[in-house]
């Protein structure tokens, strides 16, 4: 399947986020005094609104309101979205699961998305 769009997306999207991770990193406990906890995330459009349902059914399990949990914070790490996208639907090594479109359908993908970088923003 050479001529499908569909494999040359995943590969750019595979290698943004390796390069990502190369430079950003994502190792390390989170600060204590990095945290959003007790203060409301600025969600302010219904997509975000959206996004929180989405993360809280399938995140904020190991991802307490962004925090580090089972999984590391994620509420301080500045990825862009396409590497979020990969993120969530590869689950990219450690103990993340991966999430179909099944499982989270490409339009809740984008409000989760819209819903973390809300979250991400709030963090100082």
């Amino acid at each position: 399947m050479e001529g499908n769009p569909e494999n040359g997306r995943c590969v750019v999207r595979r290698t943004a986020v390796i390069v990502a991770l190369a430079v950003i990193g994502c190792g390390g406990s989170p600060r204590r005094s990095e945290t959003v906890q007790g203060r409301p995330a600025p969600i302010s459009s219904p997509e975000q609104i959206a996004g929180e349902r989405v993360f809280m059914k399938n995140c904020n399990q190991c991802h307490p309101l962004g925090e580090g949990g089972l999984g590391p914070p994620i509420n301080n790490k500045p990825f862009p979205a396409v590497m979020l996208d990969a993120k969530v639907r590869t689950g990219l090594g450690g103990d993340m699961p991966s999430f179909s479109e099944k499982d989270i359908s490409p339009k809740e993908l984008d409000q989760l998305v819209a819903y973390l970088e809300a979250l991400r923003s709030n963090h100082p």
